[in-house]
């Protein structure tokens, strides 16, 4: 049998848990910086860098790898760690691969990148960078390079507002107005401390602002999304960040990259909102509403129809309009058994075209007829009590539910003892055995329409028929 060995996983045993899920590259020598003490390194040859972009080229674009992101893929390690990391950035207590190589991480992604065609449209404001300002206070930075530009800042997390002294803004020069995805790194970093639950961002953007509070332990070694947001060109937006929480005290909480990602505007879309499919009506008069979304196009015109059938090839109604319309009324005068809705709009693009977008088309009814129904058999059990079954009729909507309502002979005011219900039999059981009770039926359609509420009775227990004991009656349910 042939193995395909370009393609089949092994684990190895180059880091620990973090074995399962990446793959490691080993380079020999010792790669300390030259200040090391007691052993310093070398710079590695340009030979070794050559290779090392070759062979993690053809593994970043065999399992489509972006070398940018920082993902949780390997299942044994707590969170995410960057895709192209070193050694040292699994658990974040050790040297290797030395200084020297460990510094390379940027300008290997960028090679790696560059080879394989990963393009990398986000905008970075680095937390060691002119667009990042702190408080004068104590800082800790993260050990052994960590971070997503090989540095961070941190410190701890209060409830206390007069011990509150650390704070961060980031604040990025947006190249154009639009919509942007907003997200934080979250380093993986060796301080032996849990990391805050309550990091609580102000985003400041062209519509105000918000506030997010995130988890920074849930997204250790990843980016967090704090959304996205409506931005203007220039340096306006920012995000604040301080050590004050709601959740936790003494826990880590960082301050490091920070990047944007332009977002395509959504796709101009046109929805029904009433009538909704399925809907009927015992008002000849009917509202239609619609929407339209649209971030960059301008309504040119708007159309309404409706039809009689489904290819509408026979249109009731047709209403034009130079302009954005979002309903309309109608009155049909007459019942209709099915009818079909849809609105349509002409937009102009920003490239000088134009497009259509319509709602679907909507199927709906109009019923004004009262349903009928009546009781077909009434008896009079050997117990006193009484069997009474019905049937009903609509020729459109169709019945929906029924009501059976009694009243004793000698009063005028019916009461309602079976509510909405579809079955078609049920037991009465007189409060006075001695009286006489007429019945009625009440039925309802799917319209709305019901009789009057004086309608007259259907039957009365004067009109059962007496059933001995030896009868016995199918009982059918629904």
């Amino acid at each position: 049998m042939n193995e395909d060995y370009e393609n089949l996983d092994v684990v190895g045993t180059h880091a620990s848990g973090a074995n399962t899920g990446s793959m490691g590259v080993s380079l020999i020598g010792t790669f300390t910086g030259p200040d090391y003490p007691g052993l310093p390194g070398i710079a590695p040859p340009e030979p070794m860098k050559a290779s090392l972009v070759e062979i993690l080229s053809w593994k970043a674009d065999q399992r489509g790898i972006n070398v940018y992101e920082s993902e949780a893929t390997m299942p044994f390690v707590e969170g995410g760690r960057p895709n192209l990391m070193g050694h040292r950035d699994a658990y974040g207590t050790t040297e290797c691969p030395g200084d020297q190589v460990h510094d390379l991480l940027p300008w290997l992604r960028d090679q790696v990148a560059a080879k394989i065609g990963t393009v990398d449209e986000h905008i970075y404001v680095n937390e060691d960078s002119a667009q990042f300002t702190k408080s004068v206070a104590n800082w800790y930075e993260g050990s052994n390079e960590c971070g997503h530009n090989l540095h961070s800042y941190y410190t701890y997390s209060t409830t206390n507002p007069a011990e509150s002294a650390n704070w961060g803004t980031w604040r990025p020069n947006v190249p154009e107005n639009g919509r942007y995805r907003i997200q934080m790194y979250i380093p993986y970093c060796a301080t032996g401390k849990s990391e805050t639950d309550g990091a609580t961002y102000e985003i400041h953007h062209a519509d105000g602002v918000t506030t997010v509070v995130a988890s920074q332990q849930a997204t250790l070694g990843q980016w967090l999304t704090l959304g996205e947001f409506n931005l203007t060109a220039g340096t306006d937006n920012y995000v604040f960040l301080d050590d004050l929480t709601t959740t936790d005290n003494g826990l880590g909480l960082w301050f490091d990259g920070m990047r944007l990602l332009k977002m395509s505007p959504p796709p101009d879309t046109m929805s029904a909102t009433d009538p909704t499919a399925g809907t009927w009506f015992n008002d000849p008069q009917v509202g239609f509403s619609w929407e339209i979304s649209t971030t960059t196009s301008q309504v040119l015109t708007t159309t309404f129809t409706v039809s009689t059938d489904i290819s509408q090839t026979n249109k009731l109604v047709a209403e034009a309009w130079d302009t954005a319309v979002l309903s309309h009324t109608h009155n049909f005068a007459s019942e209709q058994p099915a009818l079909y809705w849809q609105a349509t709009a002409v937009l102009s693009t920003t490239d000088a075209l134009t497009q259509t977008i319509t709602t679907p088309l909507i199927q709906f009814g109009i019923d004004m007829t009262v349903p009928t129904a009546t009781i077909t058999s009434l008896y009079q059990m050997p117990d006193g009590h009484y069997l009474l079954r019905w049937s009903g009729s609509d020729a459109l909507s169709g019945i929906a539910s029924y009501t059976l309502e009694y009243r004793a002979q000698a009063t005028l005011d019916w009461t309602a003892w079976v509510t909405n219900t579809t079955e078609l039999q049920t037991f009465f059981i007189p409060p006075d055995l001695a009286e006489i009770y007429e019945f009625r039926i009440v039925p309802s359609d799917v319209a709305g329409n019901r009789p009057p509420s004086d309608a007259p009775p259907s039957s009365s227990t004067e009109q059962a028929i007496p059933l001995p004991h030896a009868i016995m009656l199918p009982m059918i349910t629904r």
